[in-house]
């Protein structure tokens, strides 16, 4: 009997040697979506951020689109607003939007077109006047990112697809999404943030940095940050963790796959010779 819980305790163990790992990761904010009440959607999001010795800034960023989702199209001409408010922050401590950048891109099953840059745009302001656009608890940051449909990067980007045929072929809705497989857009915004308290210095301007990714899917809304739902890292099998293993410059030390391929050698052959016993 006593064989025979050793022998158990021992296959249990190579069990969970042997079973897939997974990586488990905190995830960031994925933003709130929302409808209005005429059709419109969007997606909030929430930044905290620590201005060290002075406390922490709370940012909310808010994207909406001017149509309704049943009516977007990738290939037609839209409006994104862009909005960001200061909810709370440290006293005599001033912000300003120095630059906004926003990127659209194409999201794709097929690698050929996954992430094809759709259209951009940047809103920056810094002269001797002031330091960018003032945003504080009171006044918030507002912009329209005003994406072109056929934009020459899109249009371009297609006519190379097609540069191996004789015909030229107008790029389509249905062609996207039927031919290749196209399901939304993605969206990357990042805004630069300065900031300063009252006592500084006019040449002292810290700033800090806001990003939001997010996915505009044609069937499901919003969906965001993308950066959380897609880098979870995928269960790996021991074959393929054991030649990742074997990248390592094992002949200069001794590193860790070997030792657990020694422990998992030794813990069959005990196992082996403790099942002939039990069952001789």
């Amino acid at each position: 009997m006593k064989y025979r819980i050793i022998a158990i305790a021992i296959l249990f163990s190579l069990l969970v040697l042997l079973t897939p790992a997974t990586a488990i990761r905190s995830r960031g904010i994925r933003g709130e979506p929302y409808t209005t009440i005429e059709g419109f959607f969007g997606i909030k999001f929430r930044h905290q951020v620590n201005i060290p010795q002075f406390g922490d800034v709370i940012v909310e960023t808010d994207y909406s689109s001017t149509i309704n989702l049943s009516s977007w199209k990738i290939t037609d001409n839209k409006d994104i607003v862009i909005e960001m408010n200061i909810l709370s922050k440290p006293n005599n401590l001033s912000l300003w939007v120095e630059h906004m950048h926003a990127d659209v891109f194409l999201e794709s099953t097929l690698e050929t077109w996954d992430g094809v840059m759709q259209d951009v745009m940047d809103d920056k302001y810094h002269s001797d006047m002031s330091y960018g656009f003032y945003i504080d608890t009171n006044y918030g940051y507002s912009e329209t990112f005003s994406i072109e449909g056929l934009s020459q990067m899109l249009t371009s980007y297609h006519s190379y697809y097609y540069a191996h045929h004789s015909e030229t072929y107008r790029l389509k809705e249905s062609e996207l999404i039927s031919k290749f497989k196209v399901y939304g857009s993605s969206f990357r915004i990042i805004y630069d943030i300065v900031f300063r308290h009252n006592s500084w210095p006019e040449e002292q301007t810290p700033k800090f940095i806001v990003e939001d990714n997010i996915i505009l899917n044609l069937k499901e809304g919003w969906q965001g940050n993308i950066g959380d739902l897609e880098d979870k890292p995928a269960e790996l099998d021991p074959i393929t963790k054991f030649f990742i293993w074997l990248d390592s410059p094992w002949l200069f030390y001794l590193p860790i796959w070997l030792w657990l391929i020694a422990i998992i050698i030794v813990l069959i052959i005990v196992g082996v010779i403790l099942y002939m016993k039990i069952v001789g």
